[in-house]
C-alpha cells in the first residue's frame, strides 16, 4: 500500500524468507499462501517505475501455476486480474509505445483464463469477471492507435462478454465506454458509425431495466471524438447532434452522467476546426459551442473553458484561411490572457500551442509585416512566463522562415538560447533549431551566415558538455555546403571543400554522399570540373576502404558530369568526352545505368562542341540519342526516356554543324512516333522548328528561297502536327 519504490523486491524477499522458514522449521503454517502471492502481484501492478512490472508480475503467476500442479496453492481470479492490471498500466505508459505488446500479451493471458475456468467450472474463485474483460478492453483502447486490428478485436471481446451466460461477465458502461474509445482511436472510416451502434445498444438495454449499461458522458465524448478523427465530410454536425443529445438528456432528467463535460465540447469543436477548410460556417459554429460552455461553467466544474478549448478555437480560424483569422487568433489569446491575470486560473493561461497557432496565422499572409507580428508576439511568448518545448518553439521557427528572411528566424533562435540561459530548460533550443535557421540563410543564398549558426551550434555543444541533443548532425553541414553551393560569392567551392574537409576531421559527424555531391555542385558553378571529378575519385576510395554512407550514386555523379558539360574554361571537345568517359565508367565500374539527366547533361556537352569543323561531336550526340530511345522502347531503362528537351539538344547539334537534312529527318521522326504512340516526349515545339530554321542560315547563309522554302516545310509540319492533335 506504501506505493514506495522497491516495494514488490521488498515482498519478493519476505516471501522467500518465509518459504525458507518453512523449509527449516517444517512449519507449514508459514508457507506462503495464494493472498501473499496475489498482494505481490498488485504491488506490481501499481509500480509506476518499473517498466518490466507486468512481466514480472506474470512471471508470479506462472510460477503460482507451476506450484498448484503439486501444493494446496491455487490461483483465484484476483491472481490473474492482477497482472491483467499490469498490462492495462503498462499499455497507458509513454504515450502507448507498449501498449501493442501489452494488449497481445493480456488477450493470450485472458484466453488462457478461460481455458483454465472452463477445465473447473466448479471453482468459481477461478472464473473470468467484468475486471478481467474491462482489464483487457482497457488495454485494447491504448492500442487501438497503433494496431489497426486492436478496435475490431476489443469488439469481438464485447460481444462475447454479451453472450456469455454467467452473470459476472456481463458488460457494464466501462466495457461499452472502453470499446468506443478504442474505436474512437483507431481512425477506421465507419469508426463513428460502430460506435453509435454500440450506444444505441447501450440506451436500448438501458431503458429496458440494465442499469449497469447506463449510457454515460464517457460513452458519448468516445463517439464524439470518433467523428473528430474520421475525416469524414458532416462530422462536425454529426458530433454536435450527439453534444445537443446529451444536453438535452441532461435538461430533462438533471442526471450529471449525461452532463457534457469539457472534453466532449473540445472533441466537438475539434471537429469543427477539421472541417474549416471546406466549410465556411465552421468558426462560427466552434464560437457557439464556446458560448454554450460559458454558460454552462458558472454551475458546472466540468464545463469549464480551459486553454485547450481555446487552442481548438484558434485552430477552427487557422484551418478556415479567413482574412480575419489572424486578428481573431489575437484577439481570443489576449482575452486568454486576461482571463488568467483576473483569475489566476493555470487552466485558461495560454500555453505554448496558444502563441504558435497565433503565429502560424499571421504566418499565412506571407508579407514582411506579418513577419514582424509573428516575430513580435514570439517576444511576448519568451516574456510571458509561459515554459517553452522544443517542438512548439520549433515549429514557430519553421512558420517564420517560411514568411521571414534569416535575420528574423535567427532572432528567434537568439531568444530561445537566451531564454535557456536565464535558466528556462525547455526553452533550450536543438540541433534543430539551428537547422531551421541555417536552411533559411542558405535559402537566401547568404553561406556567411549559415556558417555563423553552424558555428554557435559547435560551440553551445562544447559548452553543454556534449549534449547529444545539440549535438551538430550531418544535415545541417549540408544545408552550410549548399548554402555555399549555390551562392554567388568568389570561391564558393574553395569554402565548401573547407567545410567538408572540417566534416572528416570532426568526431561527432560524418559527410555522405549528399555532402559529397553539394560540393561537386560548387564546382561545377565555378567551371571547376578538375576538382569534381577529383572528389568523385576520392569518395570511391573512401566508400571502398569501408565507409557505406559515402558510395557513390548517380546524383553525384550527375553532379561530375554536369561539370564537364557546363565547362566553358576547356575544349569544348575534350570535356564532352570526359563527360561521356564519367558515363561509360559509371556503367561498368559503378554498375549503375544513366538516368535521364545523364543523357541529357552529355548530349549538352557533345552539342555545345558541334560546328562545321567537328562533325564528330554532331553524330556522338546522334548515337546517344539513339541509344537513349532503345532503352526507353524497350524497357531496359525507362529512367533514359528522352524528352522535347533532348529532342532539341540534338537538333541543336545538327543546326550548329549546318546539316539541315539531319535536321529535318530528325523533326520528321518526332511527328510521327508522337502521331504512332500518342507519347508526349516525342512532340515537337515551336523551338524545335526554330531551331530547324537556324540550321537553314547555317548551311545556306541569307539565302531568301531557302528560308522560304524553310519556312513552308515548316509550315507544313506543323499542320501535321495540329491535325494528329
Amino acid at each position: 500500500k506504501s506505493k514506495l519504490p522497491g516495494s514488490a523486491s521488498r515482498i519478493e524477499s519476505i516471501l522467500k524468507h518465509m518459504e525458507k522458514l518453512a523449509s527449516v522449521s517444517n512449519n507449514k503454517d508459514l508457507i506462503p499462501n495464494i493472498i501473499c502471492y496475489n498482494i505481490l502481484i498488485d504491488t506490481y501492478a501499481n509500480n509506476k517505475l518499473d517498466l518490466n512490472a507486468a512481466k514480472k508480475a506474470e512471471a508470479i503467476l506462472i510460477n503460482v501455476l507451476e506450484r498448484g500442479k503439486s501444493s494446496a496453492i491455487k490461483p483465484t481470479v484476483r491472481t490473474f486480474n492482477g497482472v491483467l492490471l499490469a498490462y492495462s498500466k503498462l499499455a497507458m505508459r509513454d504515450g502507448g509505445i507498449y501498449a501493442i505488446e501489452a494488449s497481445n500479451k493480456a488477450e493470450r493471458l485472458l484466453q488462457y483464463f478461460e481455458r483454465e475456468s472452463n477445465e473447473s467450472q466448479n471453482n468459481f474463485d477461478l472464473q473470468p469477471d467484468i475486471f478481467s474483460y474491462n482489464s483487457v478492453l482497457n488495454t485494447l483502447s491504448n492500442a487501438s492507435s497503433r494496431d489497426p486490428l486492436a478496435a475490431r478485436r476489443a469488439e469481438e471481446i464485447l460481444f462475447h462478454m454479451m453472450n456469455n451466460s454467467s452473470r459476472h461477465c456481463k458488460p457494464n458502461s466501462k466495457s461499452f465506454g472502453a470499446v468506443m474509445n478504442a474505436l474512437a482511436q483507431s481512425r477506421e472510416n465507419d469508426a463513428p458509425e460502430r460506435a453509435e451502434v454500440l450506444l444505441r445498444m447501450m440506451e436500448r438495454e438501458y431503458k429496458q431495466g440494465c442499469k449497469f449499461i447506463k449510457p454515460n458522458v464517457v460513452c458519448y465524448s468516445a463517439i464524439i471524438n470518433a467523428w473528430s478523427k474520421c475525416g469524414k465530410a458532416g462530422a462536425a454536425s454529426r458530433a454536435e447532434r450527439i453534444l445537443n443529445r446529451m444536453l438535452q438528456l441532461y435538461h430533462q432528467t438533471k442526471d450529471s452522467d449525461f452532463l457534457p463535460n469539457q472534453i466532449s465540447f473540445n472533441c466537438a469543436i475539434n471537429c469543427w476546426a477539421a472541417e474549416a477548410g471546406s466549410n465556411k460556417n465552421a468558426p462560427k459554429r466552434a464560437e457557439l459551442l464556446v458560448e454554450k460552455m460559458r454558460n454552462l461553467q458558472a454551475k458546472h466544474n466540468d464545463c469549464k473553458i480551459s486553454s485547450r478549448t481555446m487552442n481548438a478555437l484558434m485552430l477552427t480560424y487557422l484551418e478556415s484561411n479567413s482574412s480575419d483569422a489572424p486578428l481573431r487568433c489575437m484577439s481570443i489569446l489576449d482575452d486568454m490572457e486576461k482571463e488568467y491575470l483576473a483569475s489566476g486560473d493555470e487552466s485558461i493561461r495560454p500555453d505554448a500551442f496558444s502563441f504558435c497557432n497565433v503565429i502560424q496565422a499571421f504566418a499565412m499572409n506571407n508579407d514582411d509585416k506579418s513577419a514582424r507580428q509573428a516575430l513580435l508576439i514570439l517576444k511576448r511568448f519568451i516574456v510571458s512566463g509561459v515554459l517553452p518545448d522544443r517542438k512548439s518553439t520549433n515549429a514557430i521557427m519553421k512558420t517564420i522562415s517560411k514568411v521571414g528572411n534569416g535575420e528574423q528566424v535567427e532572432e528567434c533562435l537568439i531568444f530561445l538560447e537566451q531564454a535557456f540561459h536565464a535558466g528556462i530548460k525547455e526553452a533550450k533550443p536543438n540541433t534543430a533549431s539551428f537547422l531551421i535557421a541555417a536552411g533559411s540563410y542558405a535559402k537566401e543564398g547568404n553561406p556567411i551566415r549559415a556558417q555563423r549558426v553552424l558555428r554557435r551550434l559547435e560551440r553551445l555543444y562544447r559548452e553543454t558538455n556534449r549534449d547529444r541533443k545539440l549535438r551538430p548532425s550531418t544535415a545541417i553541414y549540408n544545408t552550410v555546403l549548399e548554402a555555399w553551393a549555390i551562392s554567388c560569392i568568389n570561391d564558393c567551392s574553395k569554402h565548401a571543400r573547407t567545410l567538408l574537409n572540417q566534416m572528416k576531421r570532426r568526431p561527432f559527424v560524418y559527410p555522405d554522399a549528399i555532402s559529397y555531391s553539394t560540393v561537386i555542385t560548387a564546382y561545377a558553378r565555378n567551371d571547376q570540373p578538375e576538382y569534381a571529378e577529383s572528389l568523385l575519385r576520392e569518395m570511391e576510395e573512401e566508400y571502398a576502404s569501408g565507409s557505406p554512407l559515402l558510395k557513390p550514386n548517380i546524383i553525384t555523379i550527375n553532379g561530375v558530369i554536369n561539370a564537364w558539360a557546363q565547362s566553358k574554361s576547356i575544349d569544348l571537345f575534350c570535356a564532352a568526352q570526359r563527360a561521356e568517359d564519367i558515363m561509360h565508367r559509371m556503367e561498368t565500374e559503378l554498375e549503375l545505368k544513366p538516368d535521364h539527366i545523364t543523357y541529357t547533361s552529355v548530349l549538352n556537352a557533345w552539342a555545345h562542341a558541334s560546328s562545321r569543323d567537328n562533325l564528330a561531336a554532331c553524330l556522338k550526340t546522334e548515337t546517344l540519342l539513339k541509344r537513349m530511345i532503345a532503352e526507353y522502347q524497350s524497357k531496359e531503362n525507362p529512367s533514359a526516356k528522352p524528352d522535347t528537351v533532348v529532342f532539341n539538344t540534338v537538333l541543336k547539334a545538327f543546326a550548329n554543324s549546318g546539316n539541315v537534312k539531319k535536321s529535318q529527318d530528325l523533326v520528321e521522326y518526332m511527328l510521327d512516333q508522337y502521331t504512332s504512340t500518342k507519347d508526349e516526349c516525342f512532340r515537337p515545339d515551336e523551338y524545335s522548328f526554330g531551331i530547324v530554321l537556324h540550321a537553314y542560315n547555317q548551311e545556306y547563309g541569307k539565302d531568301e528561297a531557302k528560308t522560304i522554302q524553310a519556312k513552308k516545310w515548316i509550315t507544313r509540319q506543323k499542320t501535321l502536327l495540329r491535325g494528329t492533335i
